[in-house]
């Protein structure tokens, strides 16, 4: 009887050090909603390096589920009717497993992870040459503009402003390094001015001794859709990051709403003399803006209404004033660059139902020993491992003397 009540109630839990099973929140959300059943078919030979991987991730999500998902394993190779059966039935033209992973060689943008994260969330990814069109196509819903080192063109502007008063929305991610005065101005229409500045701040490396760091600690702030499963969490920008001016009282007319979505930690400062080397003068401004709240992330909306429950088309935008921060060297090291981004992409594009924690960037586990620590761990193995069984051995024999 207690292995029945066991059999079909128990819990399940994730105790390794990389999660490498665990479902994002946004996973589990999804499958706790779903009103029906959901039947996953495999194509998978037994060769296939993945297949254990696979196999154990539809565990959980069949777990999660809690019984809503069926699957169907199908070897090609084996069971040559089943398979033929459903190739019909689904269109299948590939003799390939249908679950393919390569993150290795794909293309070598800085950017790839995050082009693949958006795939991923069923979003079609296409690249856009302002210079060659004659107008942004209208099956664009969202524009993405990563880190500009260029200004536009008057043309270029034009086309971007005519998306925005068409319900457009843009994802603004810029390079403080870059100046652009021309997609500087556009923001500033919006109530948003990108400052020339540098956030900054000093930390203490010893008694008497500090250090300036130009990499920002910041936080999310809860206030919005955006945010709001993120809020209060930290997240490191690298790089040059400038501080942001919001104006909602300016725009306010023009029906026009400005959210802060990232904040500085307490102790970064906006220096406008970012290439001195003056340290002097440096802890002197450090010392004039400690207390200054900095925003480095804000999101627009023109059009749509102060109430979330009320669905009104209107332009949105998110803007960030670090470009470095969704690179694949800083994603790899922080996961929440790819949350927010999942966030923005999903408020953009009208989905809030899914904006959650995005899924977990895939990791390398690697342990780093110094002489001494592979000195102990040789007498771990060549010694203490040995004679633990030796001394069980020895206590079971002299008790058996005995």
């Amino acid at each position: 009887m207690v292995n029945s009540i066991a059999f079909k109630h128990y819990a399940r839990w994730d105790f390794s050090r990389d999660q490498k099973y665990g479902l994002s929140d946004k996973t589990k959300r999804f499958l706790d909603s779903m009103k029906g059943k959901m039947r996953v078919t495999i194509f998978f030979s037994p060769n296939t390096p993945i297949t254990t991987d696979v196999q154990n991730l539809l565990t959980e999500y069949q777990y999660a589920a809690k019984g809503k998902i069926d699957i169907e394993r199908i070897d090609p190779e084996r069971n040559l009717s089943r398979a033929k059966e459903l190739f019909d039935k689904y269109k299948v033209v590939s003799d390939e497993s249908l679950l393919v992973f390569d993150y290795e060689g794909r293309n070598n943008s800085p950017i790839s992870i995050l082009k693949t994260f958006i795939e991923n969330e069923n979003i079609t990814f296409q690249e856009l040459n302002l210079f060659d069109v004659e107008a942004i196509p209208a099956e664009l819903k969202t524009i993405l503009i990563v880190g500009p080192q260029y200004d536009f063109s008057d043309r270029e502007m034009k086309l971007l402003r005519d998306f925005w008063d068409k319900q457009g929305r843009i994802l603004l991610i810029l390079d403080p390094a870059a100046k652009t005065p021309k997609l500087d101005g556009f923001l500033n229409e919006l109530g948003v001015k990108k400052n020339d500045d540098r956030l900054m701040a000093f930390l203490r490396t010893g008694i008497q001794e500090v250090a300036l760091t130009r990499d920002v600690r910041a936080h999310f702030l809860g206030g919005s859709p955006i945010t709001q499963r993120l809020a209060d969490v930290g997240a490191l920008f690298f790089g040059g990051t400038s501080s942001l001016t919001l104006e909602p009282d300016r725009v306010r007319a023009a029906n026009v709403r400005i959210e802060p979505l990232i904040q500085a930690e307490k102790g970064y400062f906006a220096e406008t003399d970012y290439n001195t080397d003056d340290q002097g003068k440096l802890q002197a401004d450090a010392q004039r803006s400690s207390n200054a709240l900095i925003t480095i992330g804000a999101a627009i909306e023109k059009g749509g209404s102060a109430d979330q429950r009320v669905k009104v088309n209107s332009s949105r935008l998110v803007v960030v004033s670090n470009a470095t921060f969704v690179q694949d060297n800083a994603v790899t090291q922080d996961q929440q660059a790819l949350d927010f981004i999942s966030g923005s992409v999903n408020w953009l594009l009208r989905r809030e139902e899914l904006i959650g924690i995005a899924p977990k960037v895939p990791k390398p586990l690697t342990f780093t020993l110094n002489e001494d620590a592979l000195r102990k761990l040789r007498w771990i193995i060549l010694v203490l491992m040995p004679l633990i069984p030796a001394v069980i051995g020895s206590v079971v024999w002299w008790q058996r003397r005995v």
